[in-house]
Protein backbone atom coordinates (compact mmCIF):
# COMPACT_ATOMS: atom_id res chain seq x y z
CA UNK A 1 0.00 0.00 0.00
CA UNK A 2 1.33 3.38 -0.56
CA UNK A 3 1.42 5.76 2.08
CA UNK A 4 4.34 8.00 1.46
CA UNK A 5 5.49 9.65 -1.78
CA UNK A 6 8.36 11.77 -2.83
CA UNK A 7 7.55 13.81 -5.92
CA UNK A 8 10.58 15.38 -7.70
CA UNK A 9 10.40 18.15 -9.37
CA UNK A 10 12.76 18.76 -12.04
CA UNK A 11 11.51 21.25 -14.64
CA UNK A 12 11.60 25.32 -14.54
CA UNK A 13 8.45 27.33 -13.65
CA UNK A 14 6.91 28.13 -17.62
CA UNK A 15 6.91 24.17 -18.01
CA UNK A 16 3.69 22.11 -17.43
CA UNK A 17 5.24 19.51 -15.53
CA UNK A 18 6.57 21.52 -12.38
CA UNK A 19 2.91 23.24 -11.80
CA UNK A 20 1.60 19.35 -11.91
CA UNK A 21 3.88 18.41 -9.52
CA UNK A 22 2.98 20.52 -6.77
CA UNK A 23 -0.96 19.87 -7.50
CA UNK A 24 -0.44 15.97 -7.17
CA UNK A 25 1.61 16.61 -4.38
CA UNK A 26 -1.15 18.80 -2.87
CA UNK A 27 -3.31 16.51 -4.19
CA UNK A 28 -2.30 13.72 -2.75
CA UNK A 29 -1.67 15.23 0.82
CA UNK A 30 -5.15 16.01 1.12
CA UNK A 31 -5.91 12.29 0.59
CA UNK A 32 -3.90 11.50 3.81
CA UNK A 33 -0.45 10.69 2.23
CA UNK A 34 2.67 11.52 3.45
CA UNK A 35 4.14 13.51 0.84
CA UNK A 36 7.53 15.54 0.51
CA UNK A 37 8.21 17.45 -2.43
CA UNK A 38 12.05 17.57 -3.67
CA UNK A 39 12.84 20.21 -5.94
CA UNK A 40 16.31 19.02 -8.05
CA UNK A 41 18.28 20.11 -11.33
CA UNK A 42 16.28 23.08 -13.71
CA UNK A 43 13.32 22.83 -11.03
CA UNK A 44 15.15 25.21 -8.49
CA UNK A 45 13.96 27.80 -10.59
CA UNK A 46 10.02 26.85 -10.12
CA UNK A 47 10.09 28.61 -6.58
CA UNK A 48 11.78 31.78 -7.49
CA UNK A 49 10.10 34.71 -8.83
CA UNK A 50 6.70 35.98 -9.35
CA UNK A 51 5.05 32.59 -10.11
CA UNK A 52 1.30 33.10 -9.22
CA UNK A 53 -0.63 30.59 -9.43
CA UNK A 54 2.87 28.12 -9.24
CA UNK A 55 4.04 30.03 -5.66
CA UNK A 56 0.31 29.77 -4.66
CA UNK A 57 0.45 25.93 -4.71
CA UNK A 58 3.62 25.56 -2.84
CA UNK A 59 2.23 28.08 -0.46
CA UNK A 60 -0.92 25.98 0.51
CA UNK A 61 0.99 22.69 0.31
CA UNK A 62 3.37 23.64 2.92
CA UNK A 63 0.46 25.31 5.32
CA UNK A 64 -1.03 22.08 5.14
CA UNK A 65 1.87 20.02 6.27
CA UNK A 66 3.35 19.42 3.30
CA UNK A 67 7.62 18.98 3.15
CA UNK A 68 9.73 20.77 0.65
CA UNK A 69 13.20 20.16 0.35
CA UNK A 70 16.19 21.95 -2.30
CA UNK A 71 18.77 19.84 -3.43
CA UNK A 72 21.86 22.62 -2.10
CA UNK A 73 24.13 21.96 -4.95
CA UNK A 74 21.59 22.85 -7.63
CA UNK A 75 21.01 26.15 -5.67
CA UNK A 76 24.75 26.74 -5.91
CA UNK A 77 25.03 25.52 -9.60
CA UNK A 78 21.85 27.50 -10.74
CA UNK A 79 23.69 31.08 -8.45
CA UNK A 80 20.91 31.31 -6.46
CA UNK A 81 21.61 32.13 -2.72
CA UNK A 82 19.64 29.63 0.02
CA UNK A 83 18.34 32.74 2.09
CA UNK A 84 16.67 33.75 -1.29
CA UNK A 85 14.27 31.09 -0.68
CA UNK A 86 10.79 32.55 -0.79
CA UNK A 87 9.00 29.63 0.80
CA UNK A 88 9.96 27.54 3.84
CA UNK A 89 11.65 25.64 1.87
CA UNK A 90 14.26 23.14 4.05
CA UNK A 91 17.76 22.73 1.82
CA UNK A 92 19.53 19.66 1.86
CA UNK A 93 22.95 18.58 0.14
CA UNK A 94 22.70 15.94 -2.52
CA UNK A 95 23.99 12.95 -0.19
CA UNK A 96 20.80 13.28 1.33
CA UNK A 97 18.57 12.63 -1.50
CA UNK A 98 18.62 8.66 -1.68
CA UNK A 99 17.99 8.01 1.63
CA UNK A 100 15.19 10.63 1.44
CA UNK A 101 13.98 8.51 -1.79
CA UNK A 102 14.41 5.15 0.08
CA UNK A 103 12.49 5.93 2.87
CA UNK A 104 9.00 6.36 0.55
CA UNK A 105 6.75 3.33 -1.02
CA UNK A 106 6.39 5.80 -3.90
CA UNK A 107 8.10 8.19 -6.19
CA UNK A 108 6.83 10.35 -8.97
CA UNK A 109 9.23 12.56 -11.13
CA UNK A 110 7.63 15.61 -12.93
Amino acid sequence: MINSCVVLIRKPCGHEHALLGVRASWAMLAAGLEVTVLIMGQGIFSVFGENGYLSDLYVRFLEQGGLVYAVLEDLEEAGMDVKSLPFDIAVIPASEVPPLVQKTTSVMTF
